[in-house]
């Protein structure tokens, strides 16, 4: 978690106004110290999609070989992307 927590500030350097962040690998003990590091920042997180999305599918990856771990996340993140409201992000 300690990682995560040092990445805070340059993740909301980096950022796009309504960029989106996807942190994994949290434990529940965790993610109170996380948290408070990325809102610090001004970021905010949704820790209940967070616990769902590492419960539901993440789980799910560490079980499958790299390539499919990685090919796997790129296609959620496409996901995400898809998802995003458009208009908000200037090109």
């Amino acid at each position: 978690a300690n990682p995560l927590r040092q990445m805070a500030t340059p993740m909301a350097a980096h950022l796009a106004p309504s960029g989106l962040v996807i942190l994994s690998g949290l434990l529940p003990h965790q993610a109170r110290g996380v948290i408070a590091a990325y809102r610090a920042r001004g970021l905010v997180l949704s820790v209940a999609f967070g616990y769902v999305l590492e419960w539901g599918f993440i789980s799910y990856l560490y079980e499958r070989e790299h390539l499919q771990q990685v090919l796997m996340t790129y296609g959620l993140i496409l996901v995400f992307e898809d998802l995003r409201p458009r208009g908000r992000i200037p090109e």
